[in-house]
């Protein structure tokens, strides 16, 4: 044989042997940018069919330049009647993934771009790796090729979401290494994004024991970022500022809530410790100027409380921000508040979400009082814990002279002890105005006649040593009877006060407010003998016509009624008919609306006291109710006298 038919011989087995290689025993076959590698095409495939057609021009579209789908000859058979199915599925997922993208990730969309060829083979052999999907389908990127690897039991060759995870995970992998070893000052301003990403990613791992807490990993991650930060602009601002405010801001808040331990016994040159001092630095330099939701995740951050905490051990102890004066830092806030018009305190306004997280305010007007949704009570349980602490929160409402601030202090101190409330009013009593608007919060919302003997002491005290408060003194006083059943005896008043309420302490206790009308029959008996009149006609007018107490629901229908008693124990008419003609006058201004006073204005006459007849709130003695039918029917008088002749009620017998 010639030498070069030898060599043609050779030739054509080493391109057989080629193709075998490749995919098989048959020549690739190409049908509408769909290529089968090592056989012809499945018979039914219609690479013509409208929605093969335009998703592939969706995918063009969205990389510049066609995309092949290679098909291994081996996945045919599993897919044979229904490949058209198959292979569009392949090119929407292939579509939705690079749309997504290029939507969220448009830096990696621009290194996706070069994908130009998805290869599917088969194989029958499990994944070397664990896989994300259910199917065990795996997938590797090989310059501008994805192979994908299907197995037999597999129902899709592509699906949604693989092409994006590896062409992210081949950006990430070769963004990292060229980024590596980068200082902030050499980022460039397209790669600040990727750079704050790769740097951070391993840093917010709780750690589990001191020798985590002394080398955090958060410390060198921080000193990058904020590095960063200060040069940072457009995305790569963004990314820093997210990044501090939520992912480092969290990761404190999370580490001193669940390692308290481990943060206490924290040195201070620990990683820890740097991380806490840097972040915290950052924080109070720039959160004024945050958007107000990432300016609350830091707040909550700085006043994060620890609850693994031993009894009466503080909830912001002095191992959390050490070097922060976080009261100082709420006072500025509280000032903020201020100077916008007190948001959140009426109805009309809303404050913002760091306001509501520092200051609390709410409503204190009506019977539905809405609470902040955002509000912990940091500062008011700082108080409480801590005397030097209260004493600055007492001398700012003080220097301030702002009612609503003093208002809404001692509204947020519901639930504390009667003693510490009653300190912080002592407290301010030099400031007479942020001192009366806290006391009629005190004495309506939070005092309680379960602590009467201190509350008692307390109006003894005002009464002696502050005869300018004499009127704040009786309406403490009234409240500790406030339902008027002998929780105070009243007979006693002149031997316990010195004397009885005359007309001055009288007027001043009706100036404390509607309210003080309401439980003006409780203080009779203190009262000098005196004409009423004067004093009682114009806060009680004041009373009916008003808003307060109709917002709070209560009518002065039942305390007009008691004072119109006790006017006629007293034999004063003229003072009754005062009263009358308030009833009556009211009555005529609401017309049809007028209510419960129309209904006394019909009861009251000039005959009044002849016929006067105690409210039917209690029933008087003798007043028996009984049953008829399915009303009730009242008898008035005696109740009539047992019937000897009655066989006497059955009495049950003893086990």
């Amino acid at each position: 044989m010639r030498p070069s038919r030898v060599a043609a011989r050779l030739v054509g087995l080493a391109l057989a042997g080629l193709l075998l290689a490749c995919g098989g025993a048959g020549a690739p076959s190409s049908r509408g940018g769909v290529v089968f590698a090592g056989g012809a095409a499945d018979a039914s495939f219609d690479p013509d069919e409208p929605r093969l057609v335009k998703a592939r021009a969706q995918v063009t579209e969205l990389l510049g330049h066609e995309l092949e789908l290679s098909v291994d000859a081996a996945l045919v058979p599993k897919w044979r009647g229904s490949m058209a199915s198959a292979i569009l599925g392949a090119l929407e997922a292939a579509a939705q993934d690079l749309a997504e993208m290029k939507r969220r990730e448009p830096e990696a969309f621009a290194f996706a771009k070069k994908l130009a060829r998805i290869e599917c083979v088969y194989t029958a052999l499990a994944p070397a790796r664990r896989t994300w999907h259910r199917d065990a389908i795996d997938a590797e990127l090989r310059g501008d090729t994805l192979h994908v690897r299907v197995r037999s039991g597999s129902g899709e060759l592509v699906p949604r979401g693989l092409v994006r995870a590896h062409l992210v995970d081949a950006w990430e992998k070769q963004t990292s290494e060229r980024l590596a070893g980068l200082a902030p000052g050499d980022v460039a301003a397209a790669d600040q994004v990727a750079w704050v990403r790769q740097v951070t990613r391993e840093a917010d791992g709780d750690p589990r024991d001191a020798a985590a807490i002394e080398n955090a990993p958060m410390a060198e991650a921080l000193t990058k970022v904020l590095a960063l930060d200060a040069r940072a602009t457009g995305a790569g601002r963004e990314e820093t500022q997210k990044w501090l405010t939520t992912t480092a801001s969290r990761w404190f808040a999370r580490v001193h809530t669940n390692k308290p331990d481990l943060v206490r016994a924290a040195s201070a040159s620990s990683g820890f410790r740097r991380a806490e001092d840097a972040w915290s630095k950052w924080a109070l330099a720039h959160q004024s100027s945050l958007p107000d939701e990432d300016r609350l995740h830091v707040l909550e951050a700085l006043f994060v409380r620890v609850h693994d905490r031993g009894p009466g051990a503080p909830r912001h102890p002095a191992s959390v921000f050490p070097h922060v004066d976080r009261f100082g830092l709420a006072l500025q806030i509280v000032d903020e508040w201020r100077a916008q018009k007190h948001p959140g305190a009426s109805r009309d306004t809303a404050a913002s979400r760091s306001h509501e997280h520092i200051v609390c305010p709410r409503p204190l007007e009506g019977t539905s009082r809405p609470r902040s949704p955002h509000c912990n009570h940091d500062i008011y349980d700082m108080a409480r814990d801590d005397a030097n602490v209260a004493r600055r929160l007492a001398e700012a409402m003080v220097s301030r002279h702002d009612p609503i601030l003093a208002e809404q202090v001692f509204a947020n101190f519901e639930g504390a002890p009667t003693a510490f409330v009653l300190s912080m009013w002592r407290a301010i009593e030099q400031d007479p105005v942020s001192w009366k608007a806290a006391g009629r919060v005190f004495i309506e919302e939070l005092s309680t006649t379960a602590d009467k003997p201190m509350l008692v002491a307390e109006a003894r005290r005002l009464w002696r040593e502050r005869p300018d408060r004499r009127g704040e003194a009786l309406y403490l006083l009234v409240h500790v009877d406030r339902y008027g059943n002998g929780a105070y005896e009243w007979d006693g008043f002149e031997q316990d006060f010195g004397q009885k309420v005359g007309r001055a302490e009288l007027d001043a206790y009706l100036a404390q407010g509607p309210l003080a009308v309401l439980h003006l029959p409780t203080l009779w008996p203190a009262l000098a003998d005196m004409p009423r009149g004067p004093s009682i006609l114009k806060p009680l007018e004041l009373a009916w016509a008003g808003p307060t107490l109709h917002a709070l629901a209560q009518q002065p229908y039942g305390a007009t009624r008691s004072i119109i008693g006790k006017l006629c124990g007293e034999r004063a008419v003229d003072e009754v008919r005062a009263v009358q003609g308030v009833v009556a006058r009211f009555a005529a201004s609401r017309g049809e609306h007028a209510g419960p006073a129309s209904r006394l204005a019909s009861e009251l006459d000039a005959s009044t006291c002849a016929k006067h007849k105690p409210s039917a709130s209690r029933p008087p003695r003798g007043r028996v109710i009984e049953p008829f039918g399915k009303r009730r029917r009242v008898r008035i008088g005696p109740k009539p006298p047992a019937d000897p002749k009655a066989p006497s009620p059955r009495k049950p017998r003893s086990l």
